[in-house]
C-alpha cells in the first residue's frame, strides 16, 4: 500500500500468505461499505467465479454467517453448512463455492468500526483447532491494518482534494512559503496573478518575482520575519509577472502550519484598479476642492459628510464646524414651506432638483443661492445627496436693476427697439420692442419681434433716406434722421429715428438700439409757431412802415417851425421875445429829436439803423442838452448845471445825434 499497490492486490497477497500456512483453507475477504450495512466481495483468489458473482452485495444483518459475523462483531464457526440453520438459504452459494465448512472472523478497525469479514472455507466439514483460530484472528487483524491504512489514505486524499478545491477557489493569489521564503504551494489565483504555473512556482523564492528597483528587499524581509514570528503583516509589493508586467499588489503575511511544518501564507491582491480608483478619487477631490461653486455632500438623512473650500469661504464656516451637522443648519425659515416640500418630493423620488433658496452665513446674514441637488443611488436606494450651490447675491441685484430698467423702458413714451446688426432689403431683424413702440406703431411685441424694420416702411417713406440709413448701418455708424413711416393700420406718421450700434468685447457691432419718436404733434406745433413768428414779423414790419411814414409826415412841419423860428430870431426882437422864440425853437428841435428816435426805433426793428461817423464837440452836445432841458428843470424849481471835464478832448469822432439822444433820455428821466 505504501508503494502504491492496489488494495485488492494487497488483500490477495494476505490471503495467499494465510493459505500458504494452511493449504486446506480457501480464504475470502468481504468488505463493508462506509455505513456498514452491506458487504461485498473483496478478495478470494481460490474461490470459483460463480461464487464471486453471487456475493457481490449481501446485507450484513440478514445475510449469511460470514456477513453476520462482521455485523455482530464476533466469530462464527460453521462446521457443516448443510446442517447450520443460517446457511440453509445459502446452500446453493456453498455449492457454487465448493465448500462445506466456513469459519468467519470480523475485521474490526482501531476505533471498533466494522470493516468486513475474513472467512476460511473448507471443501469438507471441519472444526477449527486452537492454532486454526489463532491464524484466523491474526489474518483478521492483518486485514484490519490494511483496510484501516487504506481508509486513512482515502480520507487523506479526500481531505487533500477538498483542501485543493477550497485553496483553488479562493479568488486571491495564495502562496505558501517555507521559513526561507521558498514557495511550497500556490493556488490558481497565484497562477493567474503571476502568469506562471504551480509547478514553476514551487521551489522558487518570492524575491525572484519582485520588480527590480521598486521594492526594498530589507524592508520586505523584515515583514516576512515578523510574520514568521506570529505577527501578521500588511505590505504593498511590486510584482513582476510572466509577461514582465509590473503589478502593484497588497500582501497579507501570517504564519501557519503546513503538513506539520511551519510556513508563511502570503495572500496577494492586485490593487491596480484600487490605485487607479484612488487616483481618480484624488483628482475628483482636487476638482471639488478647487471648484468655484459650493459643493455639499450629505447622507440620506441629511447629515453633512463633505464641504469644499468654496462653501467655507462663502458661508464663513470651517469644515469641522459643519461636518456631521444637519443640512437644515443653514435654513433661515424664509423659504416657502410648500416650495421646500416640492424640492424634497422631487429628490426623494431619485430625481435632480434645481432652484433658488435663501441660506444663512455664519455671521447671520442671509444670501440667495442657486442650488442643484442630485440624489446618489446605491443598489436602487438613495445613499447620499450632492448639492452644488452658487451665491447669486450679485445676480439678484442685477436682476432687480434690470427689472427696474425694463420697467422704465416699458413705461417710457418713446419707442425703443433692439435689432441685430445684419441689414437686408427688409431692414434689420427686430429682437425686442417696448410698450412705447407698440403704442406708436400699433404692432404688439409678439407681432414685431422676429420681423424686420421694413414693416414700418410705406409708400410715403423716402427711398433716398432709406439708402442713407442702409449705408450708415453697413458702416457700423450711429444714424439719426426724420422719416415718414407707416403704422400697423397703414396710417402714415412723421417719425424721428436714432440708431446706435452696440459693440462686443472685440469691437464688432452685434446689435443696434433704436429710439423711435412720433414727431407729428411737434411738427404741427413748430409750423404753428413759425406762422405766428411770420405774423409777428409782418405786424412789426407794418408798424415800422407806419412809424416811418408818420415820422416823415411830422418832420416836414417840424422843420418848418424850426426854420421859421430861426428866421424870427434874426429879426429885431426884445430880450423877452428873443428868449421865448429860442425856447420854441429848442422845443421844436427836441420834438424833432423824439421823432427821429421813433424813426430810429423802427429802423432798429427793421435792421436798417445807420450810425453816423463825424467829428463833433462834446461840449456843444452837452450844452445843447442842458439848454433843451433847463426850462423843464426851472418849472420844477430845479437847477440844471452842465460841466464838461477839461481833460476831455475838444473833438470826438462818432455820432453826435445818437449821443444827444442818449443824454436827453438820461437827463430827461432825471428831471
Amino acid at each position: 500500500l505504501i508503494r502504491g499497490e492496489p488494495l485488492i492486490g494487497t488483500l490477495e497477497l494476505l490471503i495467499w500468505s494465510v493459505e500458504a500456512e494452511n493449504p486446506s483453507w480457501m480464504c475470502s475477504i468481504l468488505l463493508a461499505d462506509a455505513d456498514g450495512n452491506c458487504v461485498h466481495h473483496g478478495a478470494s483468489p481460490r474461490l470459483p467465479e460463480a461464487y464471486l458473482d453471487a456475493v457481490k452485495a449481501i446485507q450484513a444483518k440478514t445475510g449469511g454467517p460470514c456477513s453476520m459475523s462482521a455485523d455482530q462483531g464476533e466469530r462464527i464457526i460453521v462446521d457443516d453448512v448443510s446442517r447450520h440453520p443460517r446457511w440453509q438459504p445459502y446452500l446453493e452459494l456453498a455449492r457454487l463455492g465448493g465448500f462445506q465448512a466456513c469459519w468467519s472472523e470480523p475485521i474490526v478497525g482501531p476505533q471498533g468500526q466494522f470493516l468486513g469479514t475474513f472467512a476460511c472455507h473448507h471443501a469438507h466439514p471441519a472444526s477449527p483447532g486452537e492454532q486454526d483460530l489463532n491464524h484466523l484472528t491474526q489474518a483478521s487483524q492483518l486485514a484490519a491494518l490494511v483496510l484501516t491504512h487504506q481508509r486513512n489514505t482515502d480520507n487523506l486524499q479526500e481531505s487533500l482534494a477538498t483542501f485543493r478545491g477550497i485553496f483553488d477557489s479562493i479568488s486571491e493569489a495564495i502562496f505558501i512559503q517555507d521559513e526561507e521564503g521558498c514557495f511550497l504551494d500556490a493556488n490558481l489565483g497565484a497562477e493567474r496573478l503571476s502568469g506562471h504555473s504551480r509547478d514553476f512556482l514551487v521551489g522558487k523564492s518570492y524575491s525572484q518575482f519582485g520588480a527590480p528597483g521598486l521594492n526594498d528587499p530589507d524592508t520586505f524581509h523584515q515583514h516576512f520575519a515578523d510574520a514568521l514570528a506570529g505577527r501578521p503583516q500588511l505590505v504593498e509589493f511590486w510584482l513582476l509577472d510572466a509577461k514582465d508586467k509590473i503589478l502593484p499588489v497588497e500582501v497579507r503575511l501570517q504564519t501557519a502550519t503546513y503538513f506539520g511544518r511551519q510556513a508563511v501564507i502570503a495572500s496577494l491582491q492586485d490593487i491596480s484598479e484600487r490605485q487607479e480608483s484612488e487616483a481618480r478619487i484624488r483628482l475628483q477631490q482636487a476638482a471639488l476642492d478647487s471648484a468655484a461653486n459650493m459643493v455639499v455632500i450629505t447622507d440620506c438623512d441629511g447629515l453633512i459628510e463633505y464641504v469644499n473650500p468654496a462653501f467655507c469661504s462663502t458661508t464663513g464656516y470651517r469644515s469641522d464646524e459643519v461636518l456631521g451637522q444637519q443640512i437644515n443648519l443653514f435654513n433661515v425659515g424664509v423659504n416657502d414651506p410648500l416650495y421646500f416640500q416640492s424640492m424634497w418630493d422631487t429628490v426623494l423620488q431619485g430625481q435632480s432638483w434645481e432652484g433658488e433658496l435663501n441660506n444663512r452665513r455664519k455671521d447671520g446674514t442671509i444670501y440667495p443661492e442657486q442650488t442643484t441637488i442630485t440624489p446618489i443611488l446605491n443598489q436602487g436606494r438613495i445613499s447620499h445627496f450632492v448639492s452644488i450651490k452658487r451665491d447669486i447675491s450679485e445676480e439678484v441685484r442685477t436682476r432687480t436693476r434690470l427689472k427696474l430698467v425694463e420697467t422704465a423702458i416699458q413705461e417710457t413714451e418713446q419707442g425703443i427697439l433692439i435689432t441685430d446688426a445684419s441689414a437686408n432689403a427688409n431692414g434689420l431683424n427686430i429682437q425686442y420692442v417696448n410698450a412705447g413702440f407698440s403704442r406708436i406703431t400699433g404692432f404688439s411685441a409678439e407681432e414685431a419681434v422676429g420681423e424686420y424694420t421694413g414693416i414700418l416702411h410705406g409708400p410715403e417713406t423716402d427711398p433716398a433716406q432709406m439708402e442713407l440709413f442702409a449705408q450708415a448701418i453697413a458702416a457700423g455708424r450711429a444714424v439719426a434722421m426724420e422719416m415718414r413711416l407707416r403704422r400697423k393700420d397703414r396710417e402714415p406718421f412723421m417719425a424721428e429715428l436714432h440708431y446706435s450700434p452696440v459693440h462686443d468685447e472685440k469691437g464688432k457691432v452685434r446689435h443696434y438700439i433704436g429710439l423711435l419718436s412720433d414727431i407729428g404733434p411737434r411738427k404741427e406745433a413748430e409750423n404753428a409757431l413759425r406762422q405766428a413768428h411770420d405774423q409777428a414779423l409782418e405786424t412789426s414790419r407794418l408798424k415800422s412802415e407806419f412809424l416811418s411814414n408818420m415820422s416823415h409826415e411830422i418832420r416836414t412841419p417840424m422843420n418848418g417851425i424850426i426854420g421859421m423860428t430861426d428866421l424870427l430870431l434874426d429879426t429885431a426882437l426884445n430880450a423877452e421875445q428873443a428868449d421865448f422864440t429860442g425856447i420854441v425853437r429848442d422845443s421844436a428841435s427836441a420834438l424833432l429829436t423824439i421823432i427821429n428816435d421813433i424813426l430810429d426805433f423802427s429802423k432798429i426793428e427793421a435792421g436798417k439803423l445807420d450810425i453816423e461817423i463825424s467829428d463833433f464837440s462834446p461840449a456843444q452836445v452837452l450844452e445843447g442838452t442842458g439848454d433843451l432841458l433847463s426850462a423843464r428843470a426851472r418849472e420844477k424849481s430845479l437847477t440844471l448845471s452842465i460841466f464838461c471835464d477839461p481833460a476831455l478832448p475838444p473833438l470826438l469822432r462818432g455820432d453826435p445825434t445818437r449821443l444827444r439822444q442818449v443824454l436827453l433820455n438820461l437827463v430827461g428821466n432825471a428831471v
